[in-house]
């Protein structure tokens, strides 16, 4: 009897293994179908953003794809932070830019940035810029405007200027590439 109740227990031992196995092998199918889902709908997920102040216009981001209106903004702080500066706030403004500049040119422009905001600082120039035009090409804007260089309270210099910003998006992040006054 001994003998029957051990094939009996052992069979029962089997056969819910047998179960668990089977069990694990369909959570394992189930997990990787929403593996392949997700990793699909990473990239096509809009993400609508409205900023709050006195901006009124909407902006989306999906994948490496995105508004006018985005990129009008990010001209916008570009354009302002790196032109509109004064030795108060130049380094501040310049380095505001640094996160957005694409990784293996870091470096790089962060030295130039260097030289600029010593140039200004020790020369006491002030810089005001006046956006009037924005133009959109694939991976460039273009900003024209006027901007204005000042010593003390007298305007140096005031020279229409075209600035190209040369960018990639990258899951749905902005990079600056290069930077260009005409």
């Amino acid at each position: 009897m001994n003998i029957n109740i051990f094939k009996s227990k052992f069979n029962n031992l089997v056969a819910q293994n047998l179960a668990n196995k089977i069990v694990v092998i369909i959570f394992a199918f189930i997990i990787g179908i929403e593996g392949i889902v997700i990793n699909d709908l990473i990239g096509k997920q809009r993400t609508i953003i409205l900023p709050c102040g006195n901006i009124v216009k909407e902006f989306w981001v999906t994948g490496n794809k995105v508004s006018k209106n985005y990129l009008q903004r990010q001209a916008q702080f570009i354009s302002s932070s790196l032109h509109t500066t004064n030795p108060k706030n130049a380094k501040k403004q310049f380095f505001s830019i640094l996160p957005l500049i694409e990784p293996a040119q870091y470096n790089k422009v962060k030295k130039e940035f260097l030289k600029q905001i010593r140039y200004l600082v020790d020369n006491d120039i002030s810089t005001v810029f006046y956006p009037s035009s924005y133009d959109y090409k694939e991976n460039e804007i273009i900003v024209e405007g006027v901007k204005n260089n000042t010593i003390g309270n007298k305007i140096v210099t005031s020279k229409n200027i075209k600035f190209k910003i040369k960018f990639y998006m990258k899951d749905g992040r902005f990079y600056i590439k290069s930077l260009k006054v005409d």
